[in-house]
């Protein structure tokens, strides 16, 4: 019997030669990446070794951030450097403060050194200090203010008040570093001493007198110091240079303490022979011998029985005042009492 059944269908597969087709080209692409990458980390090893240093500093720097705040942290890293002589270096010329385009901005402060940075204690000292220094500052410029007034006024009295003409080459005013400096100084027509004694004359005391209503409107303390010419007293070999020129200080601070200066404010008496010449060609000159009353800068004098206080009036506190208790009424003669009403109850009934 013949077979009718359907013939099975053949199925014929083509096989492409060269295959791998189905993976593409990706690996190409990955590997394009890792050569251009080793031919970048080659190129650079390559500029490291043929550049010098401030060079690559400069490499550097370019790409550092130009907004930031100096000294801290910027985008990753420092940022907001002040440029330098090659490129755009770090270095120390900017003071720490908000930078914009490398040109400093905002308040200027200054460089920690190395013995108060991150030391808090140490830092809150040398604001002490500059806190000091500026109130150092401001007295000097306060003194020099009042040293000038007070030049000015003893000029003014030398040229207008007839009695102190002719102390006129006697009186010589000058600004020093240790405050002003006022020289009584010795004359052979106006003697200011006695001879060889550290007794004033009648010139020297009118002098000393006049110079002391004048000082004795500065708030500053004084000093006084005597000076003598080479020759000294020769009557005592005990009683020198030393002694003279110390005895005529003590002298004139008597006398300006019994006039116009509180006794307080002398803080300094000292003698000094004849180390401080004032004519040094010629060191027998009467004008070596002299006394000196020195304004000391930046020294103020508080009278303890004035001083209020605090400094400040806005803080003052005014006296209070306690209300004082009455005295007790005098005694005076007795009042008589008045008599007891009868009571209700003493009272006899209505018959």
């Amino acid at each position: 019997m013949a077979d009718t059944s359907t013939p099975a269908p053949i199925i014929i597969k083509r096989i492409k030669k060269g295959g791998h087709a189905h993976h593409g080209g990706a690996w190409k692409v990955a590997y394009a990446d890792f050569v251009t990458a080793m031919m970048a980390f080659f190129l650079l090893l390559w500029l490291l070794s043929v550049t010098t240093q401030d060079q690559r500093k400069a490499v550097a720097d370019y790409f550092t951030p130009t907004i930031g705040i100096k000294d801290s942290k910027g985008i990753g890293i420092d940022g907001g450097k002040a440029p330098g002589p090659k490129g755009t270096s770090n270095n120390n010329l900017t003071a720490v403060g908000i930078v914009v385009g490398q040109v400093q901005q905002g308040p200027v402060a200054k460089e920690p050194n190395d013995a108060t940075k991150d030391d808090p204690q140490a830092e809150a000292a040398a604001e002490n200090k500059d806190d000091k220094k500026n109130d150092s500052d401001n007295q000097d410029s306060q003194d020099s203010e009042q040293f000038k007034l007070t030049e000015q006024e003893i000029k003014q009295a030398m040229e207008n008040d007839p009695e102190l003409q002719k102390f006129k080459n006697n009186v010589q005013v000058e600004n020093t570093d240790e405050g002003m400096k006022i020289d009584l100084i010795d004359d052979p027509k106006k003697p200011m001493f006695s001879a060889g004694a550290a007794t004033l004359t009648e010139d020297g005391r009118k002098a000393v007198d006049s110079m002391a209503n004048i000082v004795g409107k500065t708030p500053n303390q004084l000093s006084i110091i005597g000076h003598t010419d080479v020759a000294g007293p020769s009557s005592n070999p005990r009683y020198g240079n030393w002694e003279l020129s110390t005895d005529r200080a003590n002298a004139v601070r008597r006398t300006l303490v019994t006039t116009q200066i509180e006794s307080g404010r002398v803080v300094k008496v000292v003698g000094m022979a004849d180390r401080q010449l004032l004519v040094k060609e010629e060191p027998n000159n009467p004008r070596n011998r002299r006394v000196t009353i020195m304004l000391l800068r930046g020294s103020y004098f508080r009278d303890p029985n004035k001083v209020q206080p605090t400094g400040r009036a806005i803080l003052s506190v005014p006296e209070a005042k306690v209300k004082q208790e009455e005295p007790p009424p005098e005694a005076s003669a007795p009042v008589p009492a008045e008599p007891a009403k009868p009571s209700i109850f003493d009272q006899k009934p209505a018959e």
